[in-house]
């Protein structure tokens, strides 16, 4: 039986309990989860510590001395595996999860250098799909080499939650979605959701405001006015500089900035289920009054992060066909976990295009197109079939793709470690 012991401190462990309780049920019979004290096979870790985000905290506890990573290591978990009795599992599957990059990675070598670890006793799980294949680039070199898997907690708890909330809805849900060919005409173009102002998601808003696209969708959008950024006079300089740099908005689009902070928070009603939290409600009523979603990831990120969150989820699940501001291969890895995209209608090429600034001017352009087409009722009865096809996926097959694809991999690497 393989033992399994969390040791992620504090809060971390909403995003460790959930891998750790994945790798269980994957193995009912061969895995049990024990008590971070107990001994175990596998030792999971997700350090406490922001370091990845806090650049000047990092090089102060590195000029001191102190250990970013391996600093919570009790003392008989690290003789366990410098006596390759137990496997260190650092768990970065969660959103900005450790480690992301090349100098992360430097980091975490040299920690486990000093602490006289073996380097085959160590996994890490991150959370950017794009690393598990770079990592082979930044160290070729045994024996210094890591195990790196990819495992997307943020997704999976996603999955999770919506089955088990909808799965036995299924059918009356289809039936709602199926009067959307019926409203036609009379139906909203697009529904998008927007909890953090992001610039790629005011850019988004501000883009349809300065093209008169805004009443023609359902988006919920933050006040403006809000509070600034740390080490910024405001949050409207901030934005503004974002906007102008990294996506090089005109002046129309600026104008239009200066309409949305006057116009102050915009919302959409949610149905209320108790027992789901907010980022996983899914408003059915919004997706029955509107015929595709405009998906605004984590972030418009380049080529060196892949990351898919519940985001993604809500029009699979909703019956809608989307366009995805996000990671590039965005709908690339979502097929890969059995869902199809809408590309024998909508122009998916802009999901393979590396630069975010352009990858967004492609991306709006086809939610332009979308939102003034005469003929949605036709493309709602031409895309429909592929809509259920990825809604029924979301709530019935798409554990078992995952647990395939991510959970069953970090298992047997767990297992082959214990076994040799």
């Amino acid at each position: 039986m393989l033992r399994i012991a969390d040791l992620s401190p504090g809060l971390s462990q909403i995003h460790q309990r959930c891998l750790v309780d994945e790798i269980v049920a994957s193995l009912p019979k061969e895995a049990t989860k024990v008590a971070g004290d107990a001994e175990a096979d596998a030792y999971f870790l997700e350090p406490e510590q922001s370091w990845h985000r806090d650049w000047l905290a990092r090089c102060n506890a590195e000029r001191n001395g102190i250990r970013y990573f391996l600093d919570a290591l009790p003392e008989h978990v690290v003789a366990r595996i410098r006596e390759r009795k137990s496997t260190l599992v650092v768990n970065g599957s969660g959103e900005g999860g450790v480690p992301w990059f090349p100098d992360n990675f430097y980091t975490f070598h040299e920690e486990i250098r000093q602490a006289e670890l073996p380097f085959d006793g160590v996994i890490v799980v991150t959370g950017n799909s794009r690393i598990q294949a770079a990592y082979k680039n930044y160290f070729s070199e045994p024996p210094d080499v890591i195990s790196v898997l990819y495992h997307n907690v943020y997704f999976t708890k996603g999955v999770r939650v919506l089955s088990e909330a909808f799965a036995p809805n299924y059918q009356e849900l289809r039936d709602i979605a199926r009067r959307r060919t019926e409203a036609g005409a009379g139906l909203r173009d697009f529904l998008c959701f927007n909890l953090a102002p992001r610039p790629h998601r005011v850019m988004l808003v501000a883009s349809l405001a300065a093209d008169d696209l805004l009443d023609r969708g359902l988006v919920s959008f933050p006040d403006l006015n809000g509070s600034s950024p740390k080490g910024l006079d405001s949050a409207n300089d901030y934005l503004a500089t974002a906007l102008r740099t990294d996506f090089d908005a005109g002046e129309n689009v600026m104008s239009a900035l200066d309409r949305l902070r006057a116009l102050g928070r915009m919302s959409i009603d949610e149905e209320s289920v108790d027992h789901i939290s907010k980022e996983y409600k899914i408003p059915f009523d919004a997706f029955a009054r509107t015929w595709f979603s405009v998906v605004t990831e984590t972030g418009m990120t380049g080529d060196d992060v892949g990351w898919i969150t519940e985001k993604c989820l809500k029009p699979l699940v909703g019956f809608h066909p989307f366009v995805v501001l996000g990671s590039p291969h965005t709908l690339s890895d979502l097929r890969q976990l059995g869902f199809q995209t809408f590309q024998s209608v909508f122009d998916e090429s802009y999901d393979s295009i590396v630069e975010p600034k352009k990858r967004f001017r492609a991306a709006y352009a086809l939610v332009k197109d979308l939102a003034q087409r005469e003929d949605k009722t036709r493309l709602i009865g031409e895309l429909a079939e592929t809509a259920e096809f990825n809604a029924h996926h979301a709530l019935f097959n798409a554990m078992e793709a995952i647990r395939q694809q991510w959970t069953l991999p970090l298992a047997d690497a767990i297992a082959r470690r214990s076994r040799a």
